[in-house]
């Protein structure tokens, strides 16, 4: 079992409310650099207070009460950072929304956060006309005019609502609000189906800090990429809030420029996610690769050599898994070794490993997570708006975290699978992740998700379908390809169907969205290795 750093915790006297943390910091420590942004400017603690404060008197002029909840729409920077700020000043639900988001899936979320008053990018704002919103009366456009119409029914201000000049001296104060309080509404990917509103408390942020930044201290500054729409994003600023510390707020992450902006603004630490790891073990090693101020660095998943990783870069490393329902149960030291493992349990988790019907599975066997905790509340408090869906996750006194996993008698858990990702063919369990990781050797495949697709040929079995994204200027002969990927793999494991595509569709979060790809089944462009002649068998043994 792992242990979180209890340092970082917060005495019992200490609130978790970041409201009430961002008052005490402005205080205590109001010349302190807390935000550092791309353009060189600078917030310390004092002006944070000052942004926030302007948030919370437009919102509270516009009738926001504390426990109301507001949608953000907005990204990475100054206005993401005050609205969030503001929100939580106001004591108000913040309910941040995918930038990308457009359609009938905007209107979907919006709708879900049963929320009055949003806070938007001026160049978002459009997309909300012609959407049926009956909750929705006042949009706030950071940054525009204010002059789209969006209807009798939406009040539409400008910028100057949430000034900081508009909030005036003797704001009033609010008493803290309990650790069980829904602070946050974060959406889930959709990378399996529509949306979810996961309502979060203080209690789940002050845990997931525990964990996921324990060895942070006021002395270090962070990298902050990942988006204040995401809980990694909303959990690194509420992580350096409370500590004092410092965050470069930034939108994107560039394998090309990282290190390079890792020396410039002095960061210490970060959250490297997805394949970016290896993008930049791809890189043209430098001479200064080692020559960087960064102390350590969560990945996952892990770069295969983890130890080479290390020495190139001079960093420290160590993983976890982790989800906006339940936080982070599983995580690693920084002497992980196995580049496929999500770590070992942290203090306060419960979890199982089940099958279908909720008995456990032995060690070495692929089960569904389910969680609990010691502590009442830092778990998620349901899906808003979805009793339904609350009710399927939350049975027989377990959430059902969707996720297959297996533990090992050293006591790590690795991650298997989706269960939703998992295929059945022809009689046999397939981890689609299993798959991919095998195409993934292949050098000229830079990436690469597998899904069940209807055969089409009227059986009504799934086929593994594998899409892959190339390496530019390189190709691949399925004909040779096909017959040397089952040289390595079980036969029951071969993709019948392979698709090459431009792009993977991903979330926001570096996430595949399989339930595009699924959707988008066989086409005209799909390889079918049967129709080509290629057939896998099983291999006869004597008897």
């Amino acid at each position: 079992m792992v242990s979180t750093n209890a340092s970082a915790a917060p005495r019992p006297s200490e609130t978790l409310d970041a409201g009430a943390l961002l008052r005490r910091q402005a205080r205590d420590i109001p010349d302190t650099i807390f935000a550092v942004f791309p353009d060189g400017d600078a917030w310390t603690f004092a002006d944070a207070l000052r942004q926030a404060e302007g948030v919370k008197a437009g919102l509270r002029r516009i009738g926001v009460s504390p426990g109301d909840t507001v949608l953000t729409m907005l990204p990475n920077g100054r206005d993401g950072l005050r609205a969030l700020l503001g929100v939580w000043l106001a004591g108000a639900v913040y309910a941040p929304l995918n930038t990308a988001y457009r359609g009938d899936l905007l209107q979907h979320v919006v709708n879900l956060s049963q929320a009055r008053v949003m806070l938007a990018h001026d160049q978002v704002v459009e997309r909300l006309r012609g959407l049926a919103l009956p909750e929705l009366s006042c949009v706030i456009a950071m940054g525009g005019d204010g002059e789209i119409d969006l209807g009798p029914d939406i009040t539409l201000a400008g910028p100057d609502t949430i000034a900081p000049e508009q909030a005036h001296s003797g704001e009033d104060h609010d008493e803290p609000r309990e650790t069980w309080r829904t602070c946050a509404l974060i959406y889930t990917s959709g990378t399996t189906g529509p949306s979810k509103a996961v309502e979060q408390s203080w209690a789940f942020y002050d845990a997931f800090c525990n964990t996921m930044y324990g060895e942070l201290s006021a002395d270090d500054r962070y990298y902050g990429y990942l988006p204040l729409f995401h809980t990694g994003g909303v959990s690194m600023a509420y992580a350096i809030l409370r500590l004092g510390a410092s965050m470069v707020m930034t939108q994107a992450f560039s394998t090309s420029t990282y290190w390079d902006d890792v020396r410039r603004y002095g960061v210490t630490s970060a959250c490297i996610m997805g394949s970016m790891g290896a993008a930049m073990e791809r890189e043209e090693p430098r001479d200064d690769d080692a020559d960087n101020p960064m102390r350590f660095v969560m990945m996952g998943p892990m770069v295969e050599n983890i130890e080479a990783f290390r020495r190139r870069f001079g960093v420290e490393l160590f993983t976890e898994y982790g989800t906006t329902e339940v936080g982070i149960p599983f995580r690693s030291g920084f002497d992980v070794a196995d580049h496929t493992t999500c770590g070992r349990l942290v203090e306060g988790y419960q979890v199982r490993l089940v099958d279908a019907y909720d008995r456990d599975v032995p060690d070495g066997e692929a089960g569904e997570l389910v969680v609990r905790h010691d502590r009442p509340w830092v778990l998620n408090s349901g899906y808003r708006g979805m009793p339904d869906k609350t009710a399927e996750a939350w049975r027989n006194g377990w959430f059902h975290t969707g996720d297959l996993f297996r533990r090992a008698p050293s006591g790590d858990y690795f991650f298997v699978d989706r269960a939703k990702d998992a295929l059945r063919r022809r009689g046999e369990n397939v981890s689609s992740l299993e798959v991919e990781t095998e195409l993934l050797k292949h050098p000229d495949i830079m990436a690469a998700a597998v899904v069940g697709v209807a055969s089409g040929d009227g059986v009504g079995e799934e086929e593994i379908k594998a899409c892959l994204v190339l390496r530019p200027d390189s190709d691949i002969d399925f004909h040779t390809y096909i017959p040397e990927l089952a040289e390595r793999m079980p036969h029951f494991m071969v993709p019948r169907f392979f698709e090459l595509l431009p792009e993977l569709p991903m979330t926001s979060t570096s996430k595949i969205r399989k339930v595009e790809l699924r959707a988008r089944g066989v086409t005209p462009e799909t390889f079918d290795r049967e129709a080509a002649g290629i057939k896998i068998r099983r291999e006869k043994l004597r008897a």
